[in-house]
């Protein structure tokens, strides 16, 4: 599904309502509840017909009634003291943890472009797949299932026993009035009323309404047989007859494009050819259509007009996923996957991952993942996650010491007040790994409304704690995942929408000394490693305000202003036209003279 599809509005609310199908067969399951509940509609119809007519002809029929529904009722409220009092569970089963990892990065919004545009989809397909099939069999519905299924077997001896109350009765009627004995309605009456009791506890038992059934499997399959907004082309990306190329040949013809629902335009008529493996900085004002160019580069848009060429073919003519595959962007939104450190930055190559398989996820590092790692400077943070872990597991441990009992379930580990030991270490018993910490775990628990303002609370926040990393280090990770990608040898564009270009030169005044000239140092130094990348020679669009270095080290400069190529050209050749440029420039220049 391409973006434009997913962002609209009844397509986000058919598929929030049916995020469930990532993690079981709900759409068979909600088809059989619906012939359950409409045969369940007919049975007690004329089961409650024919038990009214029945208890009426019976002496004492209506005590006789309430002796046949006493077993159902005290069932209820034996079993409810399984779902009470003050305690919390979360997930300990690795393929279960594994699949809702996977299920909530295919499901989450925010994910969306860094997938689409990554060609993550088939990656992520084939690990939901392989986690199902590791987690078999083990039950991972919701914990008031579990819990059902671990209820106490003492209380299903007396359930079972109040089957019986029925009987005891009838036959105390019949030693006292041995002249109302009738083997007949005795079977009769037994069958009856408990099928009758059963039906009902079966009917009501739910946790939708039949209404909400049919619209969710009405909204499955309106969204199964869904097109894409954009159509996608024939030919793969480079074309079979294409020239050895040092990059992506890029050119903009008149494009305009406006989003879905605006009255704006974000790019107006704009115009400009970026040559192969050219160097070039893209500079604006915030809301210039700095970040629109990228998407429409990476079709995660189309244009409302014009026309877009790379290597002197329309863009749509080639398949949308092999121009992306050929691509290595950095978005202003980057995004940390609920995966480990190792396999986020792995993701930025998903064929590599996939080929290796098992082997991408273990304790020795691969050694493209370290150089990844050390272009992005995420290499220095590692330790560092590694410290935060083992504070994670202290707590985990913790707690554990101040439990009053422990009672584990698969894949749930449930407590009224204890957790399972923390998996600190990996197979070969060495102590667990920076590059292994998952930094933003799955959240799994989930708790009792008598947990609120209880002792155990505070210790339960502890369980699926995420780890805290600053904006640079959550940064780091993600230029990692780009070094990653870009060295690719499909790789023909490289592209960084600068997490900071978010604010321009004029907002970025207020900014602190020491703050600048970090940031200025490391985008400085990255842009150097981008410059330097092994392999074929790639065409690189910078996204950035911070001028000083970048700029004059660029083939040339594209300037935008509300939506409209303004200027193009060198560093000084725009310094000499005075224009927005020089005066964007001017004020970064005066921002850094001022402290």
């Amino acid at each position: 599904m391409d973006l434009i599809t997913l962002q609209r509005k009844d397509v986000q609310s058919k598929l929030n309502k049916t995020t469930e199908t990532f993690l079981g067969d709900r759409i068979w399951s909600d088809f059989g509840e619906l012939v359950s509940q409409g045969t369940g509609l007919l049975e007690i119809g004329s089961q409650a017909y024919f038990l009214a007519n029945f208890f009426r002809a019976q002496e004492n029929g209506w005590a006789l009634a309430a002796v046949c529904v006493l077993p159902q009722v005290t069932r209820g409220l034996m079993y409810s003291d399984d779902f009470g009092g003050v305690w919390f569970a979360h997930a300990i089963n690795k393929a279960y943890l594994r699949l809702r990892s996977v299920g909530d990065t295919a499901q989450d919004k925010t994910f969306f472009e860094e997938i689409i545009s990554s060609g993550l989809g088939r990656y992520l397909q084939t690990e939901y797949h392989k986690a199902m099939d590791q987690l078999g069999e083990t039950p991972y519905g919701h914990i008031y299932q579990i819990l059902w299924e671990e209820r106490s077997l003492w209380k299903d001896a007396i359930n079972i026993g109040l089957q019986d109350a029925s009987l005891v009765y009838y036959l105390l009627a019949v030693a006292i009035k041995p002249s109302s004995f009738s083997l007949t309605s005795l079977t009769v009456m037994r069958e009856s009323a408990n099928s009758f009791a059963w039906t009902i506890w079966r009917l009501f038992d739910k946790d939708n309404s039949l209404s909400e059934k049919i619209r969710f499997i009405q909204d499955y399959y309106s969204l199964l047989e869904l097109e894409n907004a954009m159509k996608d082309g024939f030919t793969p990306y480079p074309a079979p007859d294409a020239m050895e190329s040092e990059g992506m040949k890029i050119e903009f013809r008149e494009v305009s494009m406006k989003y879905p629902h605006s009255t704006s335009y974000a790019l107006r008529n704009v115009s400009f050819t970026i040559p192969a493996g050219a160097t070039v900085i893209l500079v604006g004002a915030n809301g210039s259509g700095k970040t629109t160019t990228v998407s429409l580069l990476s079709r995660l848009l189309d244009v409302t007009s014009g026309e877009i060429l790379i290597d002197d073919r329309p863009i749509t003519s080639f398949q949308v996923q092999t121009v992306r595959d050929a691509q290595a962007i950095l978005r202003q939104k980057y995004q940390h996957f609920p995966f480990s450190i190792r396999e986020n930055i792995g993701m930025g190559d998903p064929n590599w991952l996939q080929g290796k398989g098992e082997d991408a996820l273990v304790s020795k590092i691969d050694e493209r993942v370290l150089r990844a790692a050390t272009l992005g400077g995420a290499d220095e943070i590692i330790e560092e996650i590694s410290g935060m872990d083992k504070k994670r597991a202290d707590a985990l441990r913790n707690l554990e010491s101040k439990s009053k009992r422990n009672r584990r379930m698969t894949p749930l580990a449930i407590s009224k007040s204890q957790v399972p030991e923390p998996e600190t270490n990996d197979a070969q018993g060495q102590e667990k790994s920076g590059w292994d910490v998952n930094v933003t775990p799955p959240t799994t628990w989930e708790g009792s409304w008598q947990l609120r303002g209880s002792k155990l609370a505070d210790m339960s926040e502890e369980v699926e704690k995420v780890l805290e990393l600053s904006g640079g280090q959550w940064q780091r990770l993600a230029l990692a995942r780009l070094f990653m990608r870009a060295e690719m040898d499909s790789i023909r564009l490289v592209c960084t929408d600068e997490p900071s270009a978010a604010l321009d030169p004029k907002a970025e005044f207020g900014m602190t000394s020491r703050v600048r000239l970090v940031d200025a140092y490391r985008l400085a130094e990255v842009f150097q490693r981008l410059r330097g990348l092994k392999g074929r020679k790639t065409t690189k669009v910078f996204i950035t305000h911070r001028f000083g270095h970048l700029t004059k080290h660029a083939d040339f400069i594209l300037c935008l202003k509300k939506g409209e190529l303004v200027e193009a050209g060198t560093h000084d050749e725009l310094m000499q036209a005075n224009g927005e440029y020089a005066m964007l420039y001017n004020i970064q220049a005066q921002a850094f003279q001022t402290s």
